[in-house]
């Protein structure tokens, strides 16, 4: 049986910044309780837009493709002319069901800028469309052909952090295993009738019906939720990670408990929770101090993984 769901006041929690992003995102979204694919995208494009800023001049961006035999997929470099001893391949949020090149392309082009390092965003397949393992596929087959060239620390945002996780467990333990891996306020498979699910049910960015949404979008077989991150039996051998949350946020307690579970298999693993702030807070690092200040030692932590250090 499930429990009841209780309102939250949010507007008493969260500093006047970050109501006011809120604000400016629920301009672009969807009627509450809609969920149309078309109307979702729509809205997530809209808003990425709105809170786009100018790139830094000195990062370069080339947009490429990687070809298998079965397909092509888009790709995005970002560079900023350092010599590089690692590189990066971001992978998107957006639900599963959202996001593109053009969506983080911001986010991509400020983390080269302030890291040095080269960044590689992935347009990897949606759901509905392309349901689980579509994306896992194509992120696999872009890692495979980066980390040839140098090692690549993986890092991705929400649902791609998702992805992220999932391909560190298969790849763990091997030669071709990440460097390390960076995963933002991330989706891991936790439970949806406890924790954070319910104490921020409700809260702004994210709700956990949404999540929930999402989920059966893009796996819509339940019998594959067992390749989650959580369902897992074994976190041995897992990538150096480091895990940022957001404090007013259903998945909240997915990242907690993941690196938990990292560090009882004696793993090396870092929880950095934002107090105050959102899913979805990386659009609002040009808007809010805890953002940027969460978005600057995200950037921190890229460089002292690449450089074989570990953040405190």
């Amino acid at each position: 049986m499930e429990r009841q769901i209780e309102e939250k006041n949010y507007s008493m929690v969260l500093d006047a910044d970050i109501r006011d992003f809120v604000n400016k995102i629920n301009k672009f979204s969807p009627k509450k309780g809609t969920y149309n694919i078309i109307e979702i995208r729509d809205s997530y494009t809209k808003t990425c837009k709105a809170f786009a800023k100018d790139l830094p001049k000195n990062v370069k961006r080339q947009t490429t493709k990687i070809k298998t035999s079965q397909k092509i997929i888009p790709i995005r470099h970002y560079t900023k002319g350092c010599k590089a001893i690692c590189q990066i391949l971001y992978i998107h949020g957006g639900g599963f069901v959202m996001g593109d090149l053009e969506s983080h392309d911001g986010i991509c082009a400020d983390l080269c800028n302030l890291t040095g390092l080269k960044i590689t965003a992935v347009n990897y397949r949606l759901a509905p469309e392309h349901p689980y393992p579509a994306a896992i596929e194509d992120i696999k087959d872009v890692y495979l052909s980066l980390n040839k060239i140098l090692p690549t620390i993986v890092m991705g945002d929400s649902a791609g952090a998702t992805l992220s996780a999932i391909l560190a467990y298969q790849l763990k333990g091997s030669k071709k295993a990440f460097k390390g891996q960076i995963l933002i306020y991330p989706y891991l498979g936790g439970n949806t009738n406890q924790g954070s699910y319910l104490e921020h049910a409700n809260a702004p960015g994210l709700t956990t019906k949404d999540m929930k949404f999402f989920m059966d979008s893009w796996m819509p077989e339940k019998h594959e939720v067992r390749n989650l991150p959580l369902r897992q039996n074994d976190f041995k051998d897992l990538p150096p990670t480091v895990v940022f949350t957001a404090s007013e946020d259903p998945l909240y307690s997915d990242g907690f408990e993941y690196v938990q579970k990292m560090r009882q298999w004696g793993g090396t693993a870092l929880h950095i929770p934002g107090k105050g702030l959102i899913h979805g807070f990386l659009r609002a690092r040009n808007y809010s101090k805890k953002a940027k200040d969460s978005f600057l030692n995200i950037a921190k932590t890229c460089q002292l993984i690449s450089i074989g250090e570990w953040p405190q």
